[in-house]
C-alpha cells in the first residue's frame, strides 16, 4: 500500500522562468514495516542559460540522500562547471598529503 501527498509551486509572475519547488510525503506500508519519506525538490534558473535543481530526500530510518545538479546550454560554463570537481579534488590531494 503506497500514498502519496504532493505540493507544487510554480513562478507565476514569470512565464518564461522555470523556477519550481515540489515537497512529497509518501507513506508505504510493507508487511510490519511502516515508513514515511519527505522528498523536496526545488529548481531555479541562474541566468538566462543556466538551471540549478537541488532534491533532499529523509526517510522515517534517518536514510536519505541529497543531490544538487546544473545545467547549461553556454560551453565555457559546462567546461568550468566540468573542470572545478577535479581541481577541488587534486587540491585536497596536495594540501592533504602535506600534513603526513
Amino acid at each position: 500500500m503506497k500514498q502519496m501527498s504532493r505540493v507544487g509551486l510554480r513562478e507565476a509572475d514569470f512565464p518564461i522562468g522555470q523556477n519550481q519547488s515540489v515537497l512529497g510525503l509518501p507513506l508505504t506500508k510493507s508487511k510490519e514495516d511502516l515508513t514515511l519519506l519527505a522528498n523536496l525538490q526545488s529548481q531555479i534558473s541562474v541566468g538566462r542559460q543556466t538551471n540549478v535543481a537541488a532534491f533532499a530526500s529523509l526517510d522515517t530510518k534517518r536514510t536519505g540522500r541529497f543531490t544538487v545538479r546544473a545545467s547549461s546550454s553556454d560551453q565555457l560554463q559546462i567546461a568550468v562547471m566540468a573542470i572545478l570537481p577535479l581541481v577541488v579534488s587534486i587540491y585536497k590531494r596536495v594540501v592533504g598529503s602535506g600534513d603526513n
